[in-house]
């Protein structure tokens, strides 16, 4: 997915297919409510020229609110004795607020590929409605995030990262994966959404 993203980015659409595809094939032996599943439907929608694939995308990014839910959230190491007191006074904060920030995630999947819908439906209002929800559920500092803002015309000061490729995951858990799924499909607009539309 991190290969693809790069060269479709980069202008070669062909080797960015070869990649996805093989990305969905691989997705084949996840669970059903797995978020790189809907991820690598979402990208077979463009390697396949399917708008139905996005409907499919849409349907896997719902089942993966289970996923979210059953996702391991045990606290790692804390490096202040800030950090230690408060999960002292307060077990299970950690936990909890790392959960609600994974809803954020999938949530930010679940808009790119909303957004891609309704840029092929011509529905601009809920693609900008999309992308709004997808770059508020990622921050300011993720360049995806920065991407759109730049496109809805809606410059941020932060110097933008890409939080996968800049800042990548310690280890391979629950928590990386969302990410992968979240972060390494582009959202592609490029079809009947007039000459404002753009990769990002």
């Amino acid at each position: 997915m991190s290969g693809a993203r790069a060269a479709w980015l980069g202008g070669d659409r062909s080797d960015a297919i070869d990649l996805w595809l093989s990305a969905y094939d691989l997705t084949a032996k996840f669970p059903q409510n797995d978020p790189r599943r809907a991820a690598s439907l979402d990208t077979l929608a463009t390697c396949e020229d399917t708008p139905m694939r996005l409907q499919d995308a849409l349907d896997a990014w719902d089942r993966c609110e289970t996923w979210v839910k059953h996702m391991d959230m045990t606290p790692g190491a804390r490096s202040s004795t800030f950090h230690l007191r408060l999960e002292s006074c307060h077990p299970g904060t950690y936990p909890r607020v790392g959960r609600l920030h994974c809803h954020r995630m999938l949530a930010a999947g679940r808009a790119g590929t909303m957004a891609r819908r309704a840029a092929l439906d011509g529905d601009i209002e809920n693609m900008r409605t999309a992308l709004n929800q997808r770059r508020d559920a990622f921050g300011h500092r993720e360049s995806d995030a920065a991407a759109m803002a730049a496109w809805l015309r809606e410059p941020i000061a932060e110097t933008p990262v890409h939080r996968f490729a800049d800042l990548p995951p310690k280890q391979r858990d629950d928590t990386a994966r969302l990410y992968g799924a979240t972060l390494l499909a582009p959202v592609i607009l490029d079809r009947n959404v007039g000459n404002d539309a753009q990769h990002t």
